[in-house]
Formats: structure tokens, sequence, C-alpha cells
């Protein structure tokens, strides 16, 4: 029977009717770009699209979580051990609305760094030491809505490993604010002359953001066969570290030095990324990130995660690869 079988599809493929192993070839392509189809369609709704490609960064592959789950944050093991690769879902899907501002309203995405000075430092501490006040967060907020030239903006303070400020005998860790947001250059001037100014030690307002990696082995061989790394800023005319340079900062809180690779890349995804590393270690009480204006935030994060949902479990032949593609 099996040889009767054999004889018919020789026949077949003979006459044209039949090409070799068709069937196996066809499912595999069929399964092949079902899979790329899921891939493309995950990255339009889980804000991949919205991060820079860079060699020593991660794709990231996961749908956001639920915004009714209180674990929104992610991180992944780095090329380099003692640093993790971190990803918050909120601030994903606050920087997706803060983009599409940008481009209807035809501003730029800015990053905006603030240094607070002593007496800002000690006015939140003093905050976070007394339970009937609102968290430091909530105070920080305030003072930025005073300023008009942000209506919409994703904000997240940290600590500083490298300077502190003594408050009662104690040594606390000087917390400065990071702010992303959309501005005109009109808007930069001010917030450079203006914003908190009386609370600031330095502001820096770029349409840019530093990535910082430590500085290794690796680099010291491929400075052996392209030149030293540009030091403390970026050397536009080196093509081969292009917007990138090496820095050493001593950390007075714990009396020590590092060696940093930094890399100056557009305002993007990644930037919140970055911005989520330390979300998960709350500084005082409440949250360390809030956000202004972007009403559409909350939306949005039920959006994407809808849309990963449904991805992830639609049968793989309902997601087309041209269908995808106009999403991007």
């Amino acid at each position: 029977m099996d040889n009767e079988i054999k004889k018919d599809q020789n026949r077949k493929q003979r006459d044209g009717k039949l090409a070799p192993n068709q069937s196996s070839k066809s499912t595999s392509k069929n399964t092949d770009e079902a899979f790329i189809a899921k891939g493309l369609a995950l990255a339009c709704a889980n804000g991949q699209l919205n991060r820079s490609i860079t060699y020593n960064t991660p794709s990231i592959s996961t749908p956001l979580t639920s915004p009714k789950r209180s674990k929104n944050q992610h991180s992944i093991e780095s090329v380099y051990k003692s640093q993790r690769y971190c990803y918050n879902d909120a601030l994903t899907a606050y920087f997706a609305e803060l983009k599409t501002l940008a481009s209807k309203n035809r501003q730029t995405l800015r990053f905006i760094t603030i240094n607070l000075n002593n007496e800002a430092n000690i006015q939140l501490r003093d905050v976070d030491s007394d339970s009937n006040k609102k968290p430091m967060i909530n105070l920080v907020a305030r003072w930025i809505r005073g300023f008009e030239a942000i209506s919409d903006a994703i904000v997240v303070m940290e600590e500083s490993p490298e300077s502190f400020v003594t408050i009662a005998v104690k040594k606390h860790k000087r917390l400065h604010i990071h702010i992303v947001t959309v501005m005109d250059e009109e808007g930069v001037q001010k917030a450079c002359d203006e914003l908190l100014s009386s609370k600031s030690s330095m502001t820096q307002v770029k349409s840019t953001w530093t990535h910082r990696r430590p500085y290794t082995e690796l680099d010291e061989l491929e400075e052996e066969d392209f030149g030293d790394i540009p030091f403390d800023k970026p050397d536009p005319s080196n093509e081969h570290w292009l917007n990138t340079y090496k820095r050493t900062t001593y950390s007075e809180y714990s009396n020590s030095s590092k060696t940093e690779v930094c890399r100056e890349l557009p305002v993007c995804g990644r930037s919140v990324d970055y911005l989520s590393k330390d979300l998960a270690t709350p500084i005082g009480r409440g949250q360390n990130f809030t956000v202004i204006g972007l009403k559409g935030s909350s939306m949005r994060r039920q959006q994407m995660y809808k849309q990963g949902q449904e991805i992830i479990n639609s049968p793989d032949k309902m997601v087309k690869i041209p269908e995808v593609l106009e999403q991007i």
C-alpha cells in the first residue's frame, strides 16, 4: 500500500502537480512567517520600536503586564555582570504617549537633569521623615507643575552615589531629578534659566540622554586598535568613538572611584528604561516617579497591555506581516 502511494506521488511530481517536499516546505515557511509576524506585532505593542538599537542593549520581547498588577518592573542580566538592564511597563507606556504628543505638537523630546542643592535636599528629607505628609515625589511634582513650559512629563527622583548631604549629623545621598518631556527651543532656554532655580545646583536640558556602562578590558583592547576613548566629552572628529567618551568619578559616599564609558543617544524609550534601574528600591516613602499631565497615559497603558495579550494568545495564522508593517 505504501509503495502505491509513493508511486502516485512520483507520478504527480513528474507531471508537475506536486513539487518535492512541497507540503513540508510550505508549512515551514508559514511557521517562520507567523513567528516573525508575531515578533513584529509584539514590538509594536510593547514599546520596542521606541527604543534605539545598540549593540550592547537587549531587545524587549515581553508584553506589558496588566495595569492592575503591582509588578511593572523587569530586569535582564547584562553582558556587564555588575549591571542589569531594567525596564518598567508603566514608564514604557508613558513614554509612548509622550512621543505621540511630541509628534503631534512638533516639539522635541528633552531629557532634563536637576541636581538639587542642600536646602532642597533638607526640605525633601524633612517631608519624608513626617508620615503625616505626602511622599517626597509629590512635593517634587508640585514644584515642576509651577513651571509653565512643562505640561507633560515623566519625572524620576534618584539618589546620587557620588555625593551626600549631612542632615542632623546623618549622611544622606544627594537627591537629583530627571525629567523626560517635550519642549521647544524657547522652553529650553527658560528651563535652563528658571526651572527650580532656587532649588538647583545644576540644571541640564538636552535632546539626548547618556547611556553609561563600566569600562572593561574589552574597551582597553578596542583602544589598542582604534585609539583612546575621548575623556569627559565626545570628540565630534573621532569617527570610531562617535558620541562616546569615558569618565572617572569619585564617590564621597563610598570613598571609591569608578571609570565608565558614556554614550550620547537621542531621547528614546531606552532613556526611561535607564531611569527605571532603581525604581524597585523606593527612596523613603512612596514611589520614586510620577507624571505631569499625560492625560492619555492610563488609556495608553491599558491599550498596550490588551494588544500584547491579543498577540500572544492569537493563532499564528491570524497575525500577518503586511498588516503588522502598516502599524510601524
